[in-house]
């Protein structure tokens, strides 16, 4: 499968919230889900006046990276997106994130790999992160091809997906799903 390149805007789209990514993935760390919800005053541009706007539903997951963090993050995925009422993209989010958390685990075993899910009002983003400096790599495949699917799947079911480099701490592997 030759033509296809991955979709990457200039910057990871946390720059548009003003965050960093927690970048987790220290070997040892335990198990954690945080998910935050409400709104946030925020200063209007050029005026000292304030708005009101809803804070991004965001959830944080972070595994030990062994087989059993798949299936794991899965379910934590599906019930999220139902939670939200964002049914209409669970399953194809359920999917990226099988596929992204499986590549990360597969470069950092024996690591802590973090998924976060940040929802806006009628799209996703999916964020991955792993201790690993390794980058992914978009495969060239042929039809008896039983790897390297993953990457492939995101290019075709996402907006658009990237990679963050986070020099000495590994990378962050992202995609969007739906637009706001």
């Amino acid at each position: 499968m030759t033509g296809c390149h991955a979709r990457t805007p200039a910057a990871h789209p946390a720059v548009f919230y003003g965050e960093q990514f927690p970048g987790a993935g220290i070997a040892g760390a335990t198990s954690t889900v945080t998910a935050t919800a409400g709104s946030t005053t925020l200063p209007e541009q050029g005026s000292g006046a304030s708005r009101t706007r809803p804070t991004p539903r965001r959830t944080l997951l972070e595994l030990s990276a062994m087989p059993s963090a798949v299936p794991c993050a899965r379910l934590h995925a599906r019930n999220v997106m139902a939670e939200w009422g964002m049914s209409a993209i669970a399953r194809t989010a359920e999917l990226l994130v099988s596929e992204l958390v499986t590549n990360a685990i597969t470069v950092s075993p024996g690591s802590v790999v973090t998924m976060r899910l940040t929802a806006g009002v009628n799209s996703a983003l999916i964020e991955v992160h792993d201790p690993s400096p390794r980058m992914p790599e978009l495969q060239d495949l042929e039809e008896d091809t039983e790897h390297g699917r993953g990457l492939v799947l995101v290019t075709i079911l996402s907006a658009e997906w990237g990679v963050q480099p986070i020099p000495g701490r590994g990378k962050v592997v992202w995609c969007v799903l739906g637009r706001d």
